[in-house]
């Protein structure tokens, strides 16, 4: 199991579990159809926080392969403001999808 980073942590423990790949090919192909469609979004959410590390990173990866600069977005993330770590992992969040140029704040959400 990883150490250290939550993210990498959290993604062994789900890896363990059989549900990481699984998850992550479910998603791709959500957003094939979403790209197919052309007015759909995907709007990746975590509501149990031991594995929010692990969809944080995984939601800003898939931002960055799929939301163009100028585009409108594809994928989305949401944060669950009752935390009281989201304050700083929206700031981290978001200057991370700036400086990339995969996301902006937008109504509340990233994308």
């Amino acid at each position: 199991r990883a150490c250290g980073d939550p993210a990498s942590t959290a993604r062994a423990g789900l890896a363990e579990a059989g549900g990481w790949d699984a998850g992550v090919a479910r998603l791709h192909s959500l957003l094939a159809a979403a790209r197919a469609k052309g007015d759909c979004r995907v709007i990746v959410d975590a509501e149990h926080t031991h594995v929010q590390p692990a969809i944080a990173a995984l939601a800003l990866d898939l931002m960055r392969r799929e939301n163009g600069p100028g585009a409108s977005p594809l994928v989305l993330e949401t944060f669950q403001c009752y935390l009281t770590e989201t304050p700083a992992r929206l700031a981290d969040f978001g200057d991370r999808a700036r400086a990339e140029g995969c996301g902006k704040r937008r109504r509340g959400e990233w994308g």
